[in-house]
């Protein structure tokens, strides 16, 4: 998938370049990087949700390399995710070089976000021009278009790229991740067939195929792909955690569970990793083991407002099923002081309320979350879920024939259950 750093963060290179930097910040002493190497550091804690790590990288690498070009724009790619602008634009216009390539590009991108999209467009196609309308270029554009979930834009210029090059092998893998991340995982899958005709040895590319047959349901054809990918390295963590998804679909956690726990902490994904076991324990209903691995993320990561919520939240619906209801509210009151936009929250709170048979204030506090919801859909899912897993099947059977109704293409699972 694209920008998928993951094999480079798992290399010998890149791990001795961290485990150097990480000694020096321990011993407050000092060693000379690359801004190059410093540069990777930051996407590398940036990429396993260590924020202020990032942060902190950032802040050192500006120190040593003040005037470096890549380092200057991840300084300005960290202040627009904040929301700063202004002092995004301060300081990528003090870049000499505006006709820097990825200073331009970079432009561009800051327009996007403040949804200036024509004079976002006009900048790529001078720049476009400016280069001969060389292929990385325009897939370069597209990226950031699809990174912006403008999906017209990016395929407006991966059609260009298409048009001039077909068989190029870049673009075909542009292609697949456009596909993948606009919910088309067939015709990604058609693109990656066609690169491993090319390349049938690559085992990530057997795992990026293996992740479009999952996302169609189609799992016998992504275990296949998995094996493939294992055979060719047997150690490749990506292609060990989708076979781990793989067991969970088939309702083999211990199973799914092992496979996760055998790379959680080599792994450079290690958060998605805890997550994964997070929803894995969380099917087994083993509470305990999913409050200890909240407790560990926290410990280990830093978090945005929304993910602090969701973290929460979950802590709550543990708490209440371990009957300990005191703790549980505490989580919601203090989840609803981190976001009180997610729904979760209060569908998790009407399921306190149930667990404790105040069947009313369930039924007022499931109302609220439909009205405040962004995504209706899941919001009956949840609910109905709840009815059903505390075994209210006539009020859960309401909500699934609302979702087959309403929403007949999603949540199909649950035909099982009604």
């Amino acid at each position: 998938m694209k920008d998928n750093l993951s094999s480079y963060f798992q290399s010998p290179k890149f791990q001795k370049i961290l485990a150097q930097y990480e000694e020096m910040m321990q011993k407050q002493t000092y060693i000379y990087f690359e801004a190059y190497q410093l540069a990777d550091v930051i996407e590398y804690y940036a990429s396993n949700g260590k924020t202020k790590e990032s942060e902190k990288a950032l802040r050192f690498a500006l120190q040593i390399h003040p005037q470096d070009i890549d380092i200057l724009l991840l300084q300005v790619r960290s202040l627009s995710v904040k929301g700063k602008l202004e002092e995004a634009y301060t300081i990528l216009n003090s870049i000499p070089d505006q006709n820097d390539r990825e200073v331009r590009i970079m432009a561009a991108d800051l327009l996007i976000e403040e949804g200036q999209m024509e004079k976002a467009d006009a900048l790529f196609e001078a720049l476009a021009s400016d280069e001969n309308n060389d292929i990385e270029t325009l897939i370069d554009i597209a990226n950031v278009y699809m990174d912006a979930n403008c999906k017209d834009y990016a395929y407006k210029w991966l059609q260009k790229a298409y048009e001039k090059d077909a068989e190029n092998s870049k673009v075909e893998a542009a292609l697949c991740d456009y596909f993948y991340s606009f919910g088309n995982p067939q015709k990604a899958a058609f693109f990656y067939n066609k690169l491993l005709d090319k390349d049938p040895y690559n085992a990530d590319l057997w795992g990026d195929l293996a992740r479009c047959h999952i996302q169609s349901n189609d799992y016998e054809k992504a275990k296949e792909a998995i094996e493939f990918a294992l055979a060719i390295d047997a150690k490749n963590l990506d292609a060990i955690e989708l076979k781990s998804c793989c067991l969970m679909y088939e309702r083999k956690w211990a199973e799914s569970c092992n496979l996760l726990k055998s790379i959680e902490d080599i792994s450079p994904n290690k958060i998605r990793i805890q997550q994964i076991l997070l929803n894995c324990y969380l099917a087994q209903r083993d509470y305990e083991k999913v409050l200890q691995y909240c407790l560990k993320m926290e410990n280990e990561f830093s978090f945005t407002n929304i993910e602090k919520a969701k973290l929460l939240q979950l802590k709550a619906q543990c708490y209440a099923y371990l009957n300990q209801i005191e703790k549980a509210q505490k989580c919601i009151r203090e989840g609803v002081k981190a976001d009180a936009s997610l729904t979760e929250l209060y569908v998790t709170q009407g399921e306190i309320y149930l667990i404790n048979g105040l069947y009313q204030a369930a039924c007022r506090e499931f109302e609220y979350a439909e009205k405040m919801t962004f995504d209706h859909a899941f919001a009956l899912n949840d609910i109905g879920m709840v009815f059903f897993h505390l075994r209210y099947f006539a009020e859960a059977l309401g909500y699934f024939e609302r979702i087959e109704k309403d929403y007949p293409e999603q949540f199909t699972e649950n035909y099982l259950r009604m």
